[in-house]
């Protein structure tokens, strides 16, 4: 059996490439071997050598780790639930995270990356022909892993929720990344249903880690990088037509209350008229993590502090809850 090594994400689109193209030399499934490939999950640059790690970074990585298991079990068995995954397969669809760079880095450390091939070789639909099962092992990977496909969604996601989008700002992809997200539509449609829909299942653990790193000032996110800003844009909610008003006025914090799935709850009071108002504070759109420790810090003082947050920008009034809008902080 000849072996294909797979050392980096350029080896698995030349694989793609050629099962599109019908080319001839594709390797069976369980002639990969991915053990010399090391994903790319977080890039911190900025951050000195021996830094900590958030509870946010980490919850970022569970879910992750969470949407890539609910994947596999679509491929696998029809259904997305990670349920019913056997205890085989769950043990070899359990990755390792890695830190390098003094910490600066986290990459994924894929040792059980045999059995992880195995698995797939097994349980695929046994209608599906070789280069169909290789390609769905690749498609899956590259959904996962993959820093063009990544790159693409995280693309169309601010380009889709940034209203005032001025194209210096754009996350652009390349003429090559243009070409390998066209291949990579061919590989869907030629793979089968159950290949096509795995993006929206994968995308749910790659916006938890782009939610991650919104009070970054810079960071790379599966190979991608991103400002906290465009993080922010990112993992935002898009505003619905007709539903909501914008409230333009200063307020001051009045409560932080209950944490829920978004963010936190909270009660503010308008300077002009003291008003008062419930609010969702979306937790993708917080300000930077020290203004945050300060005003969560007010669940306990029930108040903020005046010097830290006097004022709030315009909000967008939503029933009962208000939406902020604006760069969504409070100052």
């Amino acid at each position: 059996m000849a072996v294909r090594t797979i050392s980096g994400e350029a080896d698995l689109w030349e694989l793609l490439e050629k099962i599109v193209s019908q080319s001839p030399g594709i390797p069976d499934i369980d002639e990969i071997d991915l053990q010399k490939w090391m994903p790319e999950i977080f890039y911190f640059p900025e951050e000195k050598v021996g830094h900590a790690f958030y509870p946010g970074t980490a919850q970022g990585l569970v879910q992750f780790h969470a949407s890539m298991w609910r994947a596999a079990a679509l491929l696998l068995h029809g259904r997305a639930d990670q349920r019913k995954l056997t205890a085989e397969q769950r043990k070899a669809l359990e990755i390792k995270f890695v830190a390098g760079d003094g910490s600066s880095r986290i990459e994924v450390l894929l040792d059980s990356a045999e059995a992880f091939t195995k698995e797939f070789a097994k349980e695929l639909v046994a209608g599906m022909t070789p280069n169909q099962k290789t390609a769905a092992l690749i498609i899956f990977l590259l959904l996962v892993f993959g820093a063009v496909v990544s790159k693409d969604w995280m693309s169309n996601q601010y380009d889709l929720k940034n209203e005032e989008l001025q194209s210096e700002e754009r996350i652009q992809l390349s003429q090559q990344e243009t070409k390998r997200m066209e291949v990579f539509a061919k590989a869907l449609e030629q793979t089968g249903p159950r290949a096509r829909e795995l993006p929206e299942i994968v995308a749910v653990g790659r916006e938890a880690l782009v939610k991650s790193v919104t009070d970054q000032g810079v960071s790379r996110v599966l190979g991608v990088e991103l400002t906290g800003e465009q993080a922010q844009v990112i993992t935002s909610k898009p505003h619905e037509d007709g539903k909501g008003k914008s409230i333009n006025a200063d307020f001051t914090v009045i409560d932080i209350s209950n944490q829920h799935e978004a963010g936190y709850l909270g009660v503010f009071k308008r300077v002009d008229n003291n008003d008062e108002i419930s609010a969702e504070i979306n937790m993708a759109m917080l300000p930077p993590r020290s203004d945050c420790i300060a005003l969560l810090g007010s669940r306990e003082k029930k108040c903020c502090r005046q010097s830290e947050y006097q004022r709030m920008g315009s909000w967008r009034q939503n029933s009962p809850r208000h939406r902020h809008e604006g760069d969504n902080r409070v100052r």
